[in-house]
């Protein structure tokens, strides 16, 4: 038998459940981060924890607003990823398409080659947001879509209150936590 949920994890689970079942648009403005990050500078007055959801495909320059608002407050980037994010099957020939700007691209997937270094590309990305985050003292948790999204959610608020109430008050720093046997930094 499973103990019963705090507040803070209904809350969360409510929260979870607005942003899943708020209609998606079919065509998206292109993201930017800096300008999220610039109105929780304005928004957010007193020290708060601020939960940044994302894919971080954003247009660049927002590193800085990032150590900002993470020094103002407790920020926790949770990375939404698809499992084709990092390695796309052998398809055969497709038509790709940017939900954001609507730019279609056609690739062969049958090119093992080109998989390679998209696979590749992807891991670079996802090792340089890990070291941005990470140097601006931000703690991450990576969320695939075709996972428990809220199972595995709730695992990392435990583990993470775990590891405040472990940890003393002088070791501070970003980490990367590990959710159902996954690491998170990826």
């Amino acid at each position: 038998m499973s103990e019963p949920l705090t507040e803070r994890q209904t809350e969360i689970l409510r929260l979870i459940k607005e942003l899943r079942d708020y209609p998606r648009p079919v065509r998206t403005p292109r993201t930017d981060l800096g300008a999220l990050l610039a109105s929780a500078m304005r928004i957010v007055g007193r020290r708060s924890l601020v939960f940044l959801v994302s894919d971080f495909l954003s247009v660049p320059g927002w590193d800085r607003l990032l150590s900002m608002v993470a020094h103002r407050h407790e920020l926790l980037a949770v990375r939404l990823s698809d499992p084709f994010d990092g390695e796309l099957p052998d398809l055969g020939p497709l038509v790709l398409e940017d939900s954001e700007t609507g730019e279609q691209l056609f690739v062969d997937t049958h090119d093992r080659r080109f998989r390679r270094r998209f696979a590749e590309i992807a891991q670079r990305r996802r090792e340089e947001l890990s070291a941005m985050m990470a140097r601006a003292g931000v703690d991450q948790l990576g969320l695939s879509l075709d996972g428990d999204l809220v199972r595995d959610l709730v695992r990392f608020a435990a583990v993470r209150a775990r590891r405040r109430t472990a940890r003393p008050a002088h070791a501070a720093g970003a980490r990367s936590l590990a959710v159902a046997g996954r690491r998170t930094a990826s």
